[in-house]
Order: structure tokens, then sequence, then C-alpha cells
């Protein structure tokens, strides 16, 4: 099953110490985006990789593990259902009511108001 997922996350960054003015500097955090394949999840963390299977994985390919503590936003989409054609839209034809329908016999409320145009009402 194909999922492609994008992750946003939070984690460490290093910074040259003597870069600091103040003595107690904030601590701040770096936030990462990643798109991947997901190959692999468990209740800690999800790998993501470049490819999806395991036996034409080239040289230079990456494969990242994000622990699930640090993830901030995370989308997943399965291809099959993302790209699956779509039944067309139905169209709806517009409803023409006609100004005057007898039901049983009886005219209708339009007749016993005088009509579309006005008029005097039937009796």
């Amino acid at each position: 099953m194909p999922i492609l997922v994008y992750v946003k996350w939070k984690d460490a960054m290093s910074v040259e110490a003597s870069s600091y003015e103040d003595e107690y500097p904030i601590p701040q955090l770096s936030v990462l985006q990643e798109v991947g394949w997901l190959l692999a999840e468990n209740e800690e963390a999800i790998l993501l990789g470049m490819e999806l299977g395991v036996d034409d994985v080239k040289a230079g390919r990456w494969r990242i593990n994000i622990p699930k503590i640090q993830i901030i936003a995370r989308v997943d989409v399965d291809l099959r259902t993302f790209c699956a054609p779509k039944p067309p839209k139905k169209t709806r034809t517009p409803r023409i009511r006609p100004q005057s329908v007898a039901v049983r016999g009886e005219r209708t409320d339009i007749d016993k108001c005088g009509g579309i145009m006005g008029g005097s009402p039937a009796s």
C-alpha cells in the first residue's frame, strides 16, 4: 500500500557558541519538513524513504527515522485512492412547475391567490 507522507517536526539545532550575545540564550529548535514514502511505523517513530522497495535501492538515497513525539504536523496520502478515477458528477435538471395544476379536481394555491400575475382570487 503506497502511502506518501508529509511530516513537519521539531529537532535539535546546533549553533556556534560564540554567536550568542547573551549570557543565557533562549533555547530554540529547528522546524523541519520532509516528504517521502512511509516504509515502516511503530509506536515510537516513522521511517520515510525516497524509494518504496528494498530491491533496487541506489547508493545515495536516504531513509530517515522521525520520532513521533517530535512530529507537529503529518499528512498521509494513499495514492490508490488519491489517483483513482472519480465518478462523474451528476447534473440535476431544473424542475419547472406549471402555474396551475389540478390535483383531484382542486385548484392549487397559486390559482386561489389570483395566479402569478395577480388578479382576482378564484372563488
